[in-house]
């Protein structure tokens, strides 16, 4: 009898501990989800770091930051020629719909460059950080992107 308490004592355990190993694990990816994802409004500045996608309600349109194609912007301190310019693509989805990757680009004195018209949708490109510096290369995960989206493209003036 004293036998059979104990090994359901240990069956019930072992249950537990697994039980709590399968809850931590899903919050961990829970967590994990809402790092990459974040809420954002039309016609509102956003920031993305790379692989985070902007989730814009109601209209199920997600704007994700997947890469750096180019960055020939002059470093902070250092007197260039050209100003340079960053080159950022972004994936834009729709529910129910392919993805599209377009290229937007900040290149000073040339805005029409950072903006783009994609279905409905106007995607501005307002900001590039962090500013590059002599002699330090930034790695992909260094960067953040700030954009504008709507459906006015008078509403992307910021």
């Amino acid at each position: 009898m004293r036998a059979s308490l104990k090994l359901t004592a240990l069956i019930m355990s072992a249950c537990f501990i697994i039980s709590c190993g399968y809850a931590c694990k899903k919050q961990s990816k829970e967590t994990e989800i809402q790092k990459t994802t974040i809420s954002a409004s039309l016609d509102s500045s956003f920031q993305l770091m790379h692989n985070q996608t902007a989730v814009i309600e109601p209209e199920n349109l997600s704007i994700k930051f997947v890469n750096v194609t180019e960055d020939s912007r002059c470093p902070v301190g250092v007197e260039c020629i050209w100003a340079g310019q960053a080159k950022i693509e972004v994936e834009i989805k729709r529910e129910d719909e392919e993805p599209e990757i377009i290229v937007l680009t900040s290149q000073a004195g040339r805005e029409e460059l950072a903006e783009m018209q994609v279905k409905d949708y106007f995607i501005k490109l307002l900001k590039v950080e962090p500013p590059r510096q002599k002699d330090v290369e930034l790695k992909l995960s260094d960067y953040n992107i700030t954009l504008i989206a709507s459906r006015n493209i008078e509403n992307l003036s910021q």
